[in-house]
């Protein structure tokens, strides 16, 4: 047997159904028996069914928007279906091909940016500018400059045009009609 404690604490779930069937017919027997817990037990009924009257549903989906979703949930299935293997087949020949790729890119990464040390310490022009001795001290400083000098000797530029420049310098002659 129930105390009244013990019925009073299971009617909500007793209300709602969600009390095992042995359970449910101890707390049912129990309200025919005892006035106060039967009249606890109608109040909290009334009271359950007014909130369902007067509160709208929260959460739950009226019949217009469950419809909506279950004619796009349809139109989902029957685009699926229209589908051609072969569609199916090259939209996944071409994500493994991709994967395929960009695994291969990864793996290639570390050897392609791999730097030898030794040839990142030295210099792009091997060719000195200046050898200095042991016996030279102190050192000199370097000419790390050309002169103008230095540069006609080299090159032979004596400070005059040639032919092919000075024409490319002289203006066309004006076309007056």
């Amino acid at each position: 047997m129930f105390t009244c404690h013990a019925v009073r604490a299971r009617l909500t779930p007793y209300l709602h159904g969600t009390l095992p069937l042995k359970v449910r017919r101890r707390v049912s027997a129990h309200l025919e028996r005892c006035p106060h817990c039967h009249a606890a037990y109608v109040q909290q009924r009334q009271l359950m069914h007014e909130l369902q009257r007067r509160l709208p549903p929260l959460g739950q989906p009226t019949q217009p928007q469950l419809a909506r979703v279950w004619d796009g949930v349809q139109a989902e299935v029957r685009a699926s279906q229209d589908k051609s293997p072969a569609v199916r087949m090259l939209r996944y020949r071409a994500s493994y091909g991709l994967a395929a790729l960009g695994l291969v890119a990864l793996l290639l990464l570390p050897v392609v940016t791999q730097h030898d040390s030794a040839s990142a310490s030295a210099p792009l022009h091997t060719r000195p500018a200046a050898v200095a001795f042991a016996t030279d001290w102190p050192p000199q400083p370097l000419t790390l400059y050309r002169t103008a000098a230095s540069f006609r000797s080299r090159y032979g530029y004596n400070g005059t045009a040639t032919p092919q420049a000075q024409a490319a310098l002289t203006p066309a002659p004006a076309h007056r009609p």
